[in-house]
């Protein structure tokens, strides 16, 4: 086995009792340069070899990098490099005890080196009162290896774990430990988790959970069924949003149940119009929910059903109800929300088929050809301008699809259609619409973009004080910068402060690559901005009357730095 320089050596395992145990024999360890090296270990007791899960070495010498040995097929340990979520917060946050000693570690790094066998106190809470399990909320994997090997338990008077536990029991649907929680309080079975949204049993595993006969044994331990969590969040909502309709089925009531609301006011229709299908959908529709329901942000069911690209239920909304312009309290409808987030035209046309307004603006002037050009939707962008989209519609800041397109699409062909269909594509300092080519520049990374513009016609040259090119080096958009420089541009243009774009790329660009392209396409290193001081000195730094300019880190001592030291003097 690879020799490796470590400070801390521990064996891991899962055991299923709560006993320690000593599973090495003996270490093959040598010391030299005042480190220790470690290049074999044995094992007794083979036959329960698996039960080790991990040999784990942490290597202070490296960055604090931890070598994990895991067992191979041949009772050999295979090494890997980095974290791993369970040895390292077991590490930091979790009781460690001594298999012999008891000694309680809470900070192993530290402590002088000793080959230590111990086993997880899986139940005891560390000083900020955080047990094994409460570490593992954001769903590491491991948490349901840790449950399937046995290794959590659950005693009477563990009040703080109680609920983390019951929590876990209930997605792993685990009868037998929930049965044990309930012997103490069979209250428990409709507590909200606290640190789950306030979610009840019942509710929870309604969210996330098919097996019906585990619903039906919460339900007979006596779960209720409206009972809702601190927002009004029902289990009925709960089996909608997983798209059960038998589960629906179950806790459905009457018209009031169907229609209740969360205090967000969304709604058992409005939870099926994101997640639902056709049949869930009808089945509400005719037990008495709202076909146009709405949130308290007016968002109804068809704006969420456009959204999430949902054909079908779309189209069964609008046969109950063809109510299609209605506005959000943003101002949008449900054309805007499906040119937003859908990449095919299908709703779009059926929409539009059923009277949506194509040039429809929310509050701020947005149009759906707005948003579609944003978003790369070259599809939705075409079905739109073949319904009568207005290609130079204007916001209230006069921003236009082709100026959306260029600052945030990645869809050449998005530039092409709008062109084609005749988008403003020459704006500059005479014109009444601003250059795309600044917006690429400055915002969108993709070199594919701005060549595009270029090619179509954008003006690499314009003048209105920043030129593109100085937009693209000062906010470090290297392959932006040299598309632009193949285009022919002035690379030592000066703006209104005298500065060009090596001056601003060596005050603000993080890559050295901008630099050398701009030396390499003739950029002047002597040229004295107003203030009377070359690109040279923003890297290095210098005093002002008001402060200090810091040197720019991301070049100071690069070969770039040197090519235009060289340069400038």
């Amino acid at each position: 086995m690879k020799k490796i320089i470590i400070l801390t050596i521990i064996i891991i395992f899962i055991s299923l009792n709560a006993g320690a145990a000593t599973y090495y024999v003996t270490s093959d360890k040598t010391v030299s340069d005042g480190q220790l090296h470690i290049s074999k270990i044995e094992f007794n007791n083979k036959k329960k070899f698996t039960r080790i899960h991990f040999l784990f070495i942490n290597d202070d010498g490296q960055e604090g990098k931890f070598y994990i040995f895991k067992p191979g097929e041949k009772n050999e340990f295979e090494i890997e490099m980095g974290y791993n979520g369970i040895l390292k917060k077991s590490l930091l946050n979790v009781n460690i005890q001594d298999g012999i000693e008891k000694e309680k570690f809470y900070e192993i790094n530290y402590k002088p080196f000793e080959l230590i066998e111990f086993s997880l106190d899986f139940d005891y809470a560390n000083p900020d009162r955080y047990s094994f399990l409460h570490l593992y909320e954001k769903g590491n994997h491991e948490e349901q290896t840790l449950w399937d090997f046995g290794a959590l338990s659950y005693e009477k008077g563990t009040d703080f774990s109680k609920e983390t536990y019951f929590k876990y029991a209930v997605l792993y649907q685990d009868t037998s430990f929930i049965n044990k929680i309930l012997r103490d309080d069979i209250s428990d079975v409709n507590t909200r988790f606290t640190y789950y949204k306030n979610y009840t049993p019942l509710i929870l595993a309604s969210k996330y959970i098919d097996n019906m006969k585990f619903i039906n044994y919460l339900l007979d331990k006596g779960a209720s069924r409206s009972r809702s969590s601190t927002i009004n969040f029902t289990p009925i909502m709960a089996a909608v949003m997983n798209n059960n309709l038998e589960l629906v089925k179950l806790f459905y009531r009457d018209h009031s149940n169907i229609n209740e609301k969360t205090n967000y006011g969304d709604t058992a229709m409005l939870y099926a119009a994101k997640f639902g299908d056709v049949e869930l959908i009808h089945f509400l529709i005719d037990k008495g929910a709202k076909v146009i329901d709405k949130d308290d942000d007016n968002i109804t069911t068809l704006m969420h059903a456009s959204r999430y690209n949902n054909y079908e239920v779309v189209k069964t909304i609008i046969d109950k109800d063809a109510r299609v312009n209605k506005r959000d309290s943003s101002g949008r409808n449900a054309i805007y929300y499906a040119a937003t987030y859908n990449t095919d035209s299908k709703i779009i046309n059926l929409l539009v088929e059923n009277g949506a307004d194509v040039n429809s603006k929310n509050k701020k002037g947005l149009t759906p050809l707005m948003r579609a050009s944003a978003f790369n939707n070259y599809e939705v962008v075409k079905a739109l301008i073949d319904h009568g989209a207005d290609i130079n519609s204007k916001t209230e800041s006069g921003f236009t699809p082709i100026l959306y397109a260029a600052k945030y699409s990645n869809n050449p062909e998005v530039i092409d259609i709008l062109v084609e269909n005749g988008a403003e594509i020459k704006g500059g300092l005479f014109s009444d619409v601003p250059n795309p080519l600044y917006q690429s520049a400055k915002y969108n990374n993709n070199s594919e973009i701005t060549k595009k513009l270029i090619k179509l016609g954008a003006n690499p040259n314009d003048d209105y004080d920043n030129s593109p090119l100085i937009e693209a080096a000062e906010y470090n958009n290297a392959e932006v910068v040299k598309a632009i420089l193949e285009s022919g541009v002035d690379v030592n243009y000066q703006n209104s402060k005298g500065n060009t774009a090596l001056h601003r790329a060596a005050y603000k660009a993080e890559d050295p690559r901008i630099i050398e392209l701009l030396l390499e396409y003739g950029a002047d290193g002597t040229i004295e901005n107003e203030a009377d001081r070359k690109a040279i000195e923003y890297i290095d730094g210098f005093e002002m009357g008001f402060g200090v300019v810091s040197e720019n880190e991301y070049l100071i001592e690069t070969d770039a730095y040197w090519n235009l030291n060289d340069a400038s003097y």
